[in-house]
């Protein structure tokens, strides 16, 4: 399984045949306009949950059928805190499905 970590954000590709995202050099990450679209799509969907962004990571990942992309936003644990899952004091983390074709989202789903 491959890792990029970015800041803030971990991007990851199970599958070598086809990379998700082409990486140039290791400060820049292209993505097509489509991909760019449903992202922030997925961060605007966020935002009107009212949880503040600096509490969460954002993991990009492949999903099981190899046309659906999964947005993350994890919520982070305190410093010196242990837990499971992704809710917890800094918030509630949710997963989007969005179509790697056209960038629309399929749903969501909240984390326990």
């Amino acid at each position: 399984m491959k890792k990029l970590f970015l800041t803030g954000v971990i991007v990851m590709n199970t599958t070598f045949a086809q990379p998700m995202f082409q990486m140039p050099d290791q400060h820049t990450l292209e993505l097509s306009s489509t991909m760019a679209t449903g992202i922030a799509d997925t961060l605007q969907r966020f935002r009107a949950t009212q949880q503040p962004l600096e509490n969460f990571t954002v993991v990009i990942e492949e999903g099981d059928d190899k046309d659906v992309l999964l947005i993350s936003f994890v919520a982070k644990l305190k410093a010196g805190k242990k837990g499971l899952g992704s809710s917890n004091s800094m918030g509630r983390g949710i997963t989007y499905r969005i179509r790697r074709d056209n960038g629309q989202v399929l749903g969501e789903s909240f984390h326990r």
